[in-house]
């Protein structure tokens, strides 16, 4: 069903993507900028990253459900 493809890329999302953007971006590899360009990059990384994951959880949805319906061959 669409609406757990969505809960699980919502989840996937914050735990994988968020992990990796906030934590070993913000505490090992710093960015080389001003202190006041650091928050809207960690967003816009997240943001971006969130995005990828979610395609990817709907790819994967897509994939199961052609195959289910028969439109793909098993």
């Amino acid at each position: 069903e669409l609406k757990n493809v969505i809960v699980s890329g919502i989840i996937f999302s914050i735990i994988i993507h968020g992990l990796k953007a906030f934590v070993f971006r913000a505490f090992f590899w710093q960015y080389d900028l001003p202190a006041s360009e650091i928050p809207s990059q960690l967003v816009g990384k997240f943001l971006y990253g969130s995005a990828l994951v979610m395609a990817v959880s709907f790819v994967v949805w897509l994939i199961l459900f052609l195959k289910q319906k028969g439109w793909l061959e098993k």
